[in-house]
């Protein structure tokens, strides 16, 4: 038992649920390479990655929500995790805290 909790990898569904959104800019080369960045490391652990154009309806409501105005930002479960574009390791290391914490990830309230 204790080797599983030490040891504990989160299965599909667990990956599944929590909800991964980056905010961009179109046609902006920063969000362009953020873009970039999180769709490999993403993709290197199965978990989907929610684009969205902060000119957008659904950008502009979720940026206003969050008061965010820089660009890009992933948003994990509706909270804010990083702003601008981080390298490989760090991006890896942010999904791998989220997925290996649940505890600390934000519940979605449906208000």
């Amino acid at each position: 038992m204790l080797w599983k909790l030490l040891f504990y990898q989160p299965d599909l569904k667990e990956r599944q649920s929590m909800l991964l959104q980056l905010i961009i800019l179109e046609n902006k080369a920063s969000s362009e390479g953020g873009q970039d960045v999180w769709r490999e490391v993403c993709q290197a652990r199965g978990m989907e990655l929610e684009i969205i154009n902060a000119n957008g309806a659904e950008g502009k409501k979720l940026a206003d929500t969050l008061a965010l105005s820089t660009f890009p930002a992933l948003i994990i479960d509706g909270e804010i995790k990083v702003i601008g574009i981080p390298d490989k390791q760090m991006a890896g290391k942010v999904l791998d805290d989220a997925l290996n914490n649940p505890e600390k990830r934000p519940v979605l309230s449906d208000n």
